[in-house]
């Protein structure tokens, strides 16, 4: 068991640096320039070759993965030029509420779905079985980009049940736990 459980660790992790790696040169084959993006349209020709040179970027493509993923490994994801802070900061300030959706969202299921699962078992091969067989392939099935959008529309646009978008109360919690 063990031995299945490093080999799925170590599938898990090239598949992570094949991911990481396709995602990297397609940003470094893009025909936009960050460079210019952050120095802006004004910029000295010193001045972007300065930025180049602080961000790594005036190095070759191997060596900018390889500090990419050093950084990476260490906690450094970097600093967003759009809101001016650490990118770590911005994912850990999002966090509280990241688990809140998770643990509403189990909850939610095991709520659910675990007395329609002994309903289901208690039924087998009856109208309710199949009933809630249906149900579940159909909500699985489903993409929750498009069950959010519905769920949007419905109860938040045309009944006007729940709040749109925001974070805080209980009624920001209900879609999105739902969706998920």
């Amino acid at each position: 068991m063990a031995a299945y459980i490093l080999r799925r660790l170590v599938q898990s992790a090239l598949i992570l640096l094949g991911v990481s790696f396709i995602t990297f040169v397609l940003l470094y084959v893009l025909p936009a320039d960050p460079v210019r993006q952050i120095a802006g349209r004004s910029a000295t020709a010193a001045t972007v070759e300065s930025i180049r040179q602080q961000l790594g970027l005036d190095q070759p493509f191997l060596v900018q993965y390889g500090n990419y993923l050093f950084n990476l490994v260490q906690g450094d994801f970097g600093r967003s030029y759009l809101q001016k802070t650490e990118v770590a900061e911005l994912l850990f300030s999002r966090l509280p509420a990241t688990l809140l959706l998770l643990v509403a969202a189990i909850g939610c299921e095991l709520l659910i779905g675990l007395p329609l699962g002994i309903v289901a078992a208690l039924n087998r091969g009856k109208a309710i079985d199949n009933g809630l067989m249906l149900t579940s392939f159909l909500t699985v099935s489903a993409p929750q980009f498009v069950v959010a959008l519905l769920l949007l529309f419905v109860f938040a646009v045309k009944l006007g049940w729940f709040p749109i978008g925001g974070y805080g109360t209980f009624a920001h919690l209900v879609l999105p736990t739902v969706t998920l």
